[in-house]
């Protein structure tokens, strides 16, 4: 197995994966439900063999939106054997929704490999980023292209700035139109979505959702806080395979990331709904996937 291509294919996985995961929490999905409580888990796996899984929940009270992710990922056998083959991550976002958009306001992102640890925090204020702290701070070397205070104004962290997908037109196709802007703390990058097909999937014997999906085309495009010259840099930046897989939200115009496709340098690894429930302040409950 190679292993290089599987601990950074799915970190870029958990990236990505985490991008849409924000999306849950769209107030216009359920309009009866003004605060509530959304819960996903996804499993990772790099060419069938499972990895570990993705933990989500999104709250919303009032005006102000919470986004909590917890991941952790090991490489059978190996990752037994050498620490630095596990690895583990939790974000958290806070923020205010006005005018059917997001506002963060806080992002932290905290993780764990072996030895190593790191965590990286930012505040924002309107709607650029006021405030950016990186442990360890190691500073952008020359061969980065420099991150100014212009990439980070109109920008969203990583967990909010999938938070209002849906569809702006009568075609579902509509729904992936877009480009986001996103920064994570180092990097400044925009995600480019574009439709690519529909299709409609089978609840397997296990259990499942069933019903129909929009797949999504994702290009990534760097621009800040990258190094131009990198492999797997040139590789993301050519790569026209990643898919984002969108299933639609009952009663509503929004959408929730049901899968997420990302080919690597040797096999792919993928990011698949495994449960996905929604419950009211109220109380009321509903189990899209179990």
């Amino acid at each position: 197995m190679p292993v290089s291509f599987v601990k950074s294919g799915s970190k870029r996985l958990i990236a990505l994966t985490g991008l849409s995961f924000a999306l849950f929490s769209a107030p216009p999905a359920f309009a009866q439900m003004a605060e509530g409580t959304i819960s996903a888990t996804y499993k990772i796996d790099y060419n069938g063999i499972q990895l570990g899984k993705l933990h989500f929940t999104s709250s919303i009270r009032g005006h102000r939106y919470n986004l909590e992710s917890a991941t952790r990922l090991s490489i059978p056998l190996l990752g037994s054997i050498f620490n630095n083959l596990s690895w583990r991550g939790s974000t958290r976002t806070t923020g205010t929704i006005s005018g059917n958009r997001p506002h963060p306001s806080s992002y932290s992102f905290a993780f764990a490999s072996g030895k190593k640890r790191g965590n990286v925090k930012m505040d924002f204020s309107g709607n650029r980023i006021v405030r950016v702290r990186r442990i360890p701070n190691k500073k952008l070397s020359s061969a980065h292209v420099p991150v100014t205070r212009a990439h980070l104004q109109k920008v969203m962290d990583p967990m909010s700035a999938l938070m209002l997908i849906s569809r702006t037109g009568k075609s579902h196709r509509s729904a992936c139109a877009r480009t986001i802007p996103v920064y994570d703390g180092k990097q400044r990058f925009n995600l480019k979505l574009s439709y690519k097909r529909s299709v409609r999937v089978r609840r397997s014997q296990s259990g499942g959702y069933a019903g129909p999906v929009i797949i999504c085309r994702v290009r990534y495009q760097p621009i800040s806080g990258y190094k131009p010259f990198k492999k797997d840099v040139k590789f993301m930046i050519r790569n026209r395979d990643i898919e984002l897989w969108l299933m639609p939200l009952p009663r509503s115009r929004n959408y929730a990331p049901y899968r997420l496709v990302l080919p690597l340098p040797v096999g792919r690894a993928n990011a698949y709904l495994a449960r996905f429930n929604i419950r009211s302040a109220s109380g009321r409950q509903i189990a899209l996937v179990r």
